[in-house]
């Protein structure tokens, strides 16, 4: 069985756990409902390191994939990415969008009193600290040192200088897994990136958001191919 598989399988096994659910309420503000971060938890318990997202916001996501490396009882190494804009008007400059005006509210709140701080914040609230390293910046700026083994994406970029980076980052047999943007998004990635296996899975966004209906979106998972 492959590693998405196997991953499939453990999410529908346990998406009523009371633990993963209590664990998820208590998280601040986020997307995705707990389908979606037990994807990043489980790839994160088995896969090995090093881990990287790329795009962090609040840390709903950082906390569950420390949470994945803490229970996988293996020290590997984690890098979080984001360019932490101070106001509304840099998100909208940085990522281009915003799905409803109740969340433009609440991520004003929240980046007036500063996004990095509310990320440290929930960090040390979850006893994460330690687990993780914060990169501050662009994507297409870092100079990164290292080729990762599971990166997770969480940001709007399609262009082709963003595929091509995360090519040259990920190793072989690397596990991708990113927010699903639609066809040109997916052909785009496919264009850029060899895949030996890759799925689209439906799963739900924001149910420890203030929003109250769990809409449905995708994510794609995927297996890089051997060079």
């Amino acid at each position: 069985m492959s590693i998405i598989d196997e991953t499939i399988d453990f999410v529908k096994e346990n998406i009523q756990n009371k633990e993963f659910i209590d664990f998820h309420k208590n998280l601040q503000f986020g997307w995705g409902d707990v389908d979606l971060k037990l994807y990043l938890y489980y790839l994160a318990k088995k896969v090995d390191g090093p881990i990287l997202e790329i795009g962090c916001f609040t840390g709903n996501s950082t906390c569950w994939i420390c949470k994945g490396i803490k229970d996988g009882k293996k020290g590997k190494e984690f890098d979080t990415l984001d360019c932490f804009p101070n106001n509304v008007e840099e998100w909208y400059r940085y990522y281009g969008y915003i799905h409803t005006k109740i969340e433009e509210k609440i991520i004003g709140v929240i980046l007036k009193k500063g996004l990095l701080k509310a990320l440290e914040n929930q960090l040390d609230k979850n006893n994460f600290k330690n687990y993780v390293n914060i990169i501050n910046g662009f994507f297409l700026d870092i100079n990164f040192s290292k080729k990762y083994k599971f990166i997770y994406s969480d940001i709007t970029d399609i262009s082709q200088l963003y595929f091509e980076r995360m090519r040259d980052i990920i190793v072989d047999d690397g596990i991708i897994v990113r927010t699903y943007l639609g066809e040109e998004d997916k052909l785009n990635m496919l264009n850029h990136i060899n895949f030996s296996e890759y799925k689209i899975i439906h799963v739900h966004r924001g149910v420890n958001s203030p929003i109250k209906k769990s809409e449905d979106c995708f994510v794609f998972i995927g297996q890089v191919k051997n060079k």
